[in-house]
């Protein structure tokens, strides 16, 4: 499924209720290929290979930001041990 251009899918990855990266993809395709590792770091202090076990969370976001707006779709998988191949995030939820 194709989205419009002005559309971007956003992945923020979590620690400890802390945003350690964040990859945005303009226009993007389903499904979403993409790789996780330290050059996503939001801080060259905070790498993600420091934290062994994350939660990864999609957005679908019309304006771009980086804060859930009402009517982004979202989706999440807690637990995410980084190395983790093949992974299966559903998009499932509407931001009210």
């Amino acid at each position: 499924m194709g989205l419009p251009v002005a559309m971007t899918l956003g992945f923020w990855i979590l620690a400890v209720l802390m945003s350690l990266a964040i990859l945005r993809v303009s226009g993007p395709t389903f499904p979403a290929k993409f790789h996780l590792d330290d050059a996503l770091a939001m801080s060259p202090a905070m790498k993600l290979s420091d934290f062994p076990v994350v939660k990864l969370v999609a957005r679908v976001s019309r304006s771009g930001n980086v804060q859930a707006q009402p009517g982004d779709f979202e989706g999440s998988v807690a637990s995410v041990r980084l190395g983790t191949a093949s992974l299966n995030l559903v998009i499932d939820r509407v931001v009210p």
